[in-house]
């Protein structure tokens, strides 16, 4: 399930106006080739996460959540993937800290904060197949862009 997620904390670690992110199985995903490196942050539930970085770029890759009472799902951040275009949004979350001048359709439900998603309907479904991280191409899929930096790919 992808989320695009308005917080103030994604605003600052992103440095830009929402992430968009997906919960994948941590079974379905390896790092094919390049160097991941955890460093550690806040997160809203107070609960903190780790994050997975490209080793040479620092680059956020995923996240696990201790919220989320398990390692098993990581949360991805959806547009380090090639084919980013491929996983949109499913809702808009956080968005009464989002930014005045970011404008949400109706198409896409949204929420204050997160929701409760079997009150709302919602059913989560995780990304399947086996994104991997792989080295050598940049974020535009060029070949030598970043060097050998980890570029999460699509399986």
């Amino acid at each position: 399930f992808t989320h695009a997620c308005h917080c103030k904390l994604c605003q600052r670690y992103t440095a830009s106006a929402f992430v968009v992110h997906s919960r994948i199985e941590a079974s379905n995903f390896v790092v094919d080739k390049g160097k991941l490196v955890t460093t550690v942050g806040p997160s809203g539930s107070g609960s903190g996460h780790s994050i997975k970085r490209c080793e040479k770029c620092g680059d956020q890759i995923y996240s696990h959540f201790a919220a989320l009472g398990t390692d098993q799902l990581i949360v991805l951040k959806t547009t380090t993937l090639d084919n980013a275009e491929s996983f949109p949004p499913l809702a808009h979350i956080f968005t009464k800290s989002k930014l005045s001048w970011v404008e949400l359709g109706t198409d896409i439900p949204s929420f204050d904060e997160f929701y409760d998603r079997r009150r709302q309907g919602i059913q989560h479904e995780f990304c399947r197949g086996r994104p991997t991280i792989a080295a050598g191409r940049g974020r535009n899929g060029r070949e030598g862009e970043h060097g050998d930096d980890p570029e999460v790919l699509a399986g």
